[in-house]
Formats: structure tokens, sequence, C-alpha cells
């Protein structure tokens, strides 16, 4: 399992059905597993490029 799955396995009951913003996401691995269990994730970062994937 790979840190970031953990880390959201972990916040899963905190991620549900809520609505999230992730500022700085990078390539959004975090928004990308988390939109497992939230309601809606906004994800943005100032590289569009990164952000895209």
């Amino acid at each position: 399992m790979k840190i970031i799955e953990k880390i959201v396995q972990d916040l899963s009951t905190y991620l549900s059905g809520k609505r999230i913003i992730e500022i700085a996401c990078g390539d959004s691995n975090f928004s990308l597993t988390a939109s497992k269990f939230a309601k809606e994730i906004l994800a943005t970062d100032i590289s569009l490029e990164r952000a895209k994937k």
C-alpha cells in the first residue's frame, strides 16, 4: 500500500461525504485517492500541467 493510500484510509471517516479543497495539489495523488470517499474535491496547483494528470 502506498503512503498516500494509507493516509487516505486513515482519514476515510473524516473524508466520507465531505467537500474537500486541496491547494498546491501537485500531481493530485491525494485528491484522486480521496475521491473514493469524498463527496466532491476541488484541487488546484500553480502548475496547470501537473494538475492536469
